[in-house]
């Protein structure tokens, strides 16, 4: 019997990227819900906290770094593992880089996003970590399946 997907929360300032990578992440059976701005995001987790969260690095007013230092410290032990995706990774912030379990480059496949999110809430990942994954295909012409 295969394993439940994780409940998956994207969180992006472009609405149309957040809203196509939460369709294509359901129909691959992950729950997927996504946010536009953190104050939603951290609004909504008085209701129900996700196994991931996948953020962009780069939003107005805040980034992907304030977002899961404020997941870290609203929830503790309880944080849910943080995914980045960005089109700027050299602009990571030394501080943040331990607060992502894994950071992918903007463009993307959804099925490289699928499995870092897979890999992320692998039994004992810790999301404090920085994961290069750099065995994962560098960005490929776009297509359907691409974010």
């Amino acid at each position: 019997m295969p394993s439940a997907r994780p409940t998956v929360w994207i969180i992006d300032d472009e609405v149309r990227l957040a809203s196509t990578i939460c369709v294509l992440l359901e129909a691959r059976g992950f729950g997927a819900r996504c946010f536009t701005d953190p104050a939603a995001l951290y609004g909504a987790l008085d209701e129900e906290v996700p196994e991931v969260v996948v953020t962009d690095y780069r939003m107005p007013g805040s980034d992907g770094g304030q977002l899961a230092q404020e997941l870290l410290r609203r929830l503790g032990p309880r944080t849910p593992r943080v995914v980045c995706v960005t089109g700027w990774r050299g602009q990571i912030r030394p501080e943040h880089r331990e607060l992502f379990c894994g950071v992918l480059d903007k463009p993307f496949a959804v099925d490289d996003l699928a499995r870092v999110i897979e890999r992320a809430n692998e039994p004992g990942e810790s999301h404090l970590r920085l994961r290069a994954l750099s065995d994962l295909p560098v960005a490929r012409a776009r297509g359907a399946n691409d974010a």
